[in-house]
């Protein structure tokens, strides 16, 4: 039997196994679905049921906030004004980073398998599917 036969042959024993099997898949775009794995076709496009998909959403906003004006005094005690408004602006900006989790849950959902980054099992179940 050739290697290419014998290769082809080990990848459908190990995705046999996992059929059924509790998956964790993160995705490109940073998000991570974890379900029961129900099928793989010929695309690579995953299928899984009883899925939740969580995202991490978030945004910057910047803001001005109203600090007073940037002074400095010199050796004399005269008031000298900041020198320039590059420094103002830099000191008077803020910036405010907003993030939330995100869930949902689906009865199936398909993931394509352009958008897979990873899949993981946890190495109990692997175990128990494997020795079975």
């Amino acid at each position: 039997m050739s290697d290419h036969k014998q290769e082809n042959k080990e990848i459908l024993r190990t995705v046999q196994h996992l059929l059924g099997s509790h998956l964790k898949i993160t995705m490109t775009d940073g998000r991570t679905a974890t379900g029961n794995f129900t099928c793989l076709d010929r695309l690579g496009n995953i299928v899984l049921s009883d899925v939740c998909e969580r995202r991490v959403i978030g945004y910057d906003d910047t803001t001005t906030s109203s600090l007073p004006e940037l002074r400095s005094t010199d050796d004399d005690g005269c008031v000298n004004e900041a020198s320039s408004t590059q420094e103002q602006e830099k000191n008077n900006e803020q910036k405010n980073i907003y993030k939330w989790d995100t869930e949902r849950c689906l009865s199936q959902a398909v993931i394509p398998g352009g958008k897979l980054l990873k899949v993981e099992i946890s190495k109990r179940e692997w175990e128990d599917r494997v020795d079975s």
